[in-house]
């Protein structure tokens, strides 16, 4: 295993339903409203979604927050912007310092040449189109930053666009900024008459609003855990690229595991937290080849996020 300290058709022009989606599929709200009519889950969602809004005004929880997750450089002008400006909590935004040596180290497990990688990386930097989507759907949204960095997005959709997948499944979507920039490197890919779908699994029926908000005939969410995802055996069929960004207990960690043990195939690549060492633990018995990518945040006061990244 190699490892370095960096960090792992969606139609712009017409908006879109989310519910423009495969017949076996179910619809994010439509399963939202059978969730919510047998348990407090949903109104419980619905009610973290508006106390997201007051996060820039949660100073005491920012104070425990930035004590235990800050870099030892850090300094305490980060951590006044980060009380006064800051809206999040977890799951922190931030463009990377060591992107060139995420790729390189990608591109030795994909066997390519990192300066393929690297275009795919300027191209999606270059993406004016992207960014103005981006503002558009976080204007008035207090939960999030205006023009949230896309620090590790930039690793995935650069992958994406190399190994042009035709089916992704992403577990933990959040506000669903890689949800986007995932929907955008396969809109990139289908003009090259690579077409590809994208599935994302997430419990909160409020999360993806970045993605939704314009929505995609190729698109589908299904709102529900990951364990009980694999459980209901909607994931027919095998994925080339899963990635799996979730914040779970040691049982659904090994669910998470077993399921995507289930809908993977021979050259599927799994992009993993490092919060999960189950995967780590697989690929060493197995002797299956994965790198560690190690964000180096850039200007943010953030220790940055591992990844694992596997080829199954």
């Amino acid at each position: 295993m190699r490892e370095t300290h960096t960090g792992a058709i969606f139609s712009f022009g017409a908006q879109r339903s989310i519910n423009s989606v495969h017949a076996d599929s179910v619809p994010c709200k439509d399963v939202a409203k059978e969730i919510g009519s047998e348990s407090e889950g949903f109104a419980m969602n619905h009610l973290e979604g508006r106390l997201r809004s007051l996060n820039r005004l949660r100073i005491l929880k920012k104070v425990r927050v930035y004590s235990r997750q800050k870099d030892v450089t850090a300094s305490r002008r980060s951590l006044v912007r980060y009380l006064l400006l800051d809206p999040e909590l977890h799951t922190f935004s931030y463009e990377l310092a060591n992107l060139s040596e995420q790729l390189e180290v990608l591109a030795s497990l994909l066997g390519c040449q990192t300066s393929a990688l690297q275009r795919f990386a300027d191209e999606l930097e270059q993406d004016e189109v992207l960014r103005e989507c981006i503002k558009d759907a976080t204007r008035f949204r207090f939960e999030s930053k205006r023009m949230p960095p896309l620090g590790r997005h930039v690793t995935t959709y650069a992958l994406t666009r190399h190994i042009k997948p035709s089916r992704i499944l992403e577990l933990g979507v959040h506000h669903g900024l890689g949800s986007l920039v995932l929907l955008r490197a396969l809109e990139m890919n289908l003009h090259e008459e690579q077409p590809g779908r994208l599935t994302s699994v997430d419990t909160n029926p409020a999360n993806g609003w970045i993605a939704r908000k314009y929505g995609s005939t190729f698109w589908e969410m299904y709102c529900d855990s990951s364990a009980e995802f694999f459980h209901k055996g909607s994931c027919w069929g095998k994925y080339d690229l899963v990635i799996v960004d979730t914040i779970s207990d040691k049982e659904t960690n090994l669910a998470e595991l077993r399921g995507v043990q289930q809908v993977s195939h021979s050259s599927s690549i799994v992009v993993q937290s490092s919060l999960n060492s189950l995967f780590v633990d697989l690929a060493e018995s197995r002797e299956l080849p994965y790198v560690r990518l190690t964000d180096r945040p850039l200007g943010h006061w953030s220790r940055g996020r591992s990844w694992n990244v596997f080829r199954m």
